[in-house]
């Protein structure tokens, strides 16, 4: 059970904003990974952890939970409700997707 205010899961190319800012791991954008950083846990047991990509990580809202909901946010932009006894499943994809490629023939690419 996780206890403090959030949890942030996120892959390699994905370490470097929120994930480090709450203490999380640099991952080299080569590695096959999913990182699982505590927001603000509220116990000192709970730590960064780097997990192998083929893993699935379930998150569930307890049906003991004060609240009645938790926000979910997927990249800062997609966000929903996650009510008391829902869970979400998080995998990596089998399928890689290059954001940024250089044309060595294009003489902007040298910087």
């Amino acid at each position: 059970m996780i206890q403090g205010d959030g949890v942030i899961v996120a892959s390699p190319t994905g370490s470097t904003a929120y994930n480090m800012s709450a203490g999380g791991s640099i991952v080299y954008n080569y590695v096959h990974s999913l990182l699982l950083t505590p927001i603000c846990p509220h116990s000192l047991s709970f730590r960064p952890l780097i997990l192998p990509d083929n893993c699935c990580i379930t998150l569930r809202a307890s049906e003991k939970s004060r609240s009645d909901f938790y926000n979910v946010s997927l990249d800062g932009d997609h966000k929903f409700e996650l009510h008391r006894g829902e869970k979400i499943d998080i995998e990596g994809s089998m399928c890689t997707l290059p954001f940024v490629t250089f044309n060595p023939e294009d003489p902007m690419a040298e910087w």
